[in-house]
């Protein structure tokens, strides 16, 4: 029997990285930020596909859905309720840690801040 796939919804920062391997340790095939996970969602999203058209469908676990550049940001956490149609019997979990020590961790977690920033024009 399949086991329902489980889709980590909260931001990126919260631990995704921990789940991953937690989930890879008990023998589940788990994907994080691979093959560019929210920015291949919002393209299916947009060509009318299933959520996880051209994504590894044998995952049962996806976590860390954020992409971002310098020209572009998606967060896939938007999607949960696509995500909810396309796959009813998923687990969702969102995860969260205390906002300030989230921020921090943004900011220090390579040039993120930076091409968010830049990505949506914002000014410092």
């Amino acid at each position: 029997m399949r086991r329902p796939k489980v889709f980590f919804i909260g931001f990126n920062k919260t631990a995704t990285c921990a789940v991953h391997e937690l989930f890879l340790k008990n023998e589940y095939n788990s994907v994080h930020h691979r093959d560019n996970l929210a920015l291949s969602m919002q393209k299916n999203i947009i060509n009318k596909n299933d959520i996880l058209t051209n994504l590894d469908k044998a995952a049962e676990v996806y976590s860390d859905l954020s992409y971002c550049t310098a020209n572009k940001v998606v967060e896939g956490s938007i999607y949960y309720e696509q995500l909810h149609n396309d796959y009813p019997n998923a687990y969702f979990i969102l995860q969260y840690r205390p906002l300030d020590h989230w921020i921090e961790s943004r900011l220090n977690h390579q040039d993120f801040a930076r091409r968010y920033q830049k990505a949506l024009k914002l000014t410092q």
